[in-house]
């Protein structure tokens, strides 16, 4: 299980036992901190500078277990692999705050995030959705959601 702290700029990973419906053993997974903007030691692999001081924001995972997390005030999506590698970015353009990540199309082959639109910014092309086929081009496929049977 992952969570997004996203004022604390920090995605946790958690091992969750589905029978008694309780999470344990929570590490830090992707730390986006800037350097002394935390006490808490950084054990998260590290990211490159320019991803420092975005703020993690809606997340989904591929088939494949990889993490796709839309990072706020850096206009993008990282993937990540389960042992917190980073091993793609996509951009939107223009976009300075994405928010949410889903999968859709048939195949779930198509990444879709949205933007955030923060008067005052300038120069954002925020409040808009944005269309990945990932895909198209790495063979990527979305994981499906769980439907809740209540």
């Amino acid at each position: 299980m992952y969570y997004n702290d996203s004022v604390g700029r920090i995605t946790r990973k958690f091992d969750f036992d589905p029978e008694a419906g309780t999470i344990s053993n929570g590490v830090d997974f992707a730390d986006f901190r800037m350097p002394g903007d935390s006490l808490s030691p950084r054990t998260a692999k590290e990211l490159p500078e320019r991803f420092l001081g975005g703020e993690p924001d809606g997340l989904v995972m591929d088939t494949e277990g990889n993490i796709w997390i839309a990072l706020w005030d850096k206009g993008c999506v990282l993937c990540f692999k389960p042992d917190g590698e980073l091993i793609r970015e996509v951009r939107a353009n223009g976009a300075r705050f994405t928010t949410c990540p889903a999968w859709a199309g048939g195949g779930l082959d198509i990444l879709f995030c949205t933007s955030a639109k923060v008067w005052g910014t300038g120069g954002d092309d925020g409040g808009k959705l944005w269309r990945f086929d990932v895909g198209k081009q790495w063979g990527v496929r979305g994981q499906a959601k769980y439907k809740f049977a209540g």
